[in-house]
């Protein structure tokens, strides 16, 4: 397990390790030192860690069925507790040691797993640039010996304040429709407008008039999955003078606000519990499982920005 350290010509800092191919820490500094940007643990504590908080997800983030057809031949996926297969389950990228490339603004890992169909082999590789604009771009590259399914994200958890509750957060998400979900949050049919709910986010909104407006939903917050409108930026954080937009060529995005968690999970400067942090992972539609399906011969090539303004 291996970590490595990048710092930008601004001082600006991201720590990444080779264990899930995670990213442990984004800092930037102030007058009164480093300040961290998003949730951050010693690297011993994201091994078995059942938040993902920071680790790479995949081969798929999102909630996918547990037996259906790709390329013609029936794929089985173990269950992840829910009746559905999500977070790449347990053979997932967050629970293997990653090949490491470390070079002077970016560092690379790869691995490679079984694909979907066997007897298959994924080749991936998860590179994270550092630029001097202070911007974390992910690039998840990919190919496959057999048809398999590929929609990688990052489960990294966004605190851009001092406090232990992102209630003082901002947040815009440009996406005038959501997909609706069973109860146990797995995707259904139909998407629904967000207009006139706790869920319209298309104009900077307090998170916590987000928490009042979902108070009486078992979330208590947000645990959804948005279609997005524009891209390029695809969502807007900002606490203070901190703020993060968010870029992605894919259409989806899930907004997760750590609802009802506890203080079991350590963290560096911290104290875990209800609403400490914001993910934001881009996607593709998990419903649509073409528009992801990687077939032999083919390169697949995402990119997501994260720009420090």
């Amino acid at each position: 397990m291996q970590t490595t350290k990048l710092t930008n010509a601004h001082g600006v800092t991201i720590e990444t390790m080779t264990q899930g191919a995670t990213w442990i820490n984004w800092q930037k500094p102030t007058t009164n030192g480093l300040q961290d940007l998003i949730l951050t643990s010693d690297p011993k504590v994201y091994v078995n860690d059942s938040s993902h908080h920071g680790h790479s997800i995949g081969p798929t983030g999102g909630r996918v069925p547990l037996t259906f057809e790709l390329a013609g031949q029936k794929v089985e996926l173990p269950d992840t507790g829910d009746g559905y297969n999500m977070h790449g389950g347990p053979d997932g990228f967050d629970t293997v040691d990653w090949d490491v490339l470390v070079g002077t603004d970016a560092v690379t890992y790869t691995h490679q797993f079984p694909a979907m169909i066997k007897p298959g082999i994924l080749s991936v590789a998860i590179q994270y640039q550092l630029t001097d604009d202070n911007a974390v771009i992910i690039t998840y590259t990919a190919t496959s010996t057999m048809p398999t399914l590929f929609n990688p994200t990052s489960h990294v958890y966004f605190n851009l304040g001092d406090t232990n509750n992102v209630a003082e957060h901002q947040l815009q998400i440009n996406a005038h429709q959501r997909i609706a979900t069973a109860a146990n949050k797995f995707p259904l049919p139909q998407n629904l407008d967000v207009a006139d709910s706790g869920y319209d986010l298309r104009e900077s909104t307090p998170l916590a008039s987000v928490f009042d407006a979902l108070k009486e939903i078992p979330e208590r917050g947000l645990d959804d999955l948005y279609l997005l409108d524009t891209t390029k930026p695809a969502a807007i954080l900002q606490c203070g003078d901190n703020k993060i937009t968010i870029s992605t060529d894919r259409n989806a995005l899930v907004a997760y606000t750590a609802n009802n968690w506890d203080d079991s999970l350590p963290l560096i400067g911290k104290t875990s519990g209800d609403h400490i942090g914001v993910a934001l992972e881009p996607q593709c539609d998990p419903r649509q499982l073409q528009q992801y399906t990687l077939m032999p011969g083919d390169m697949v090539h995402y990119q997501t920005t994260y720009q420090l303004h």
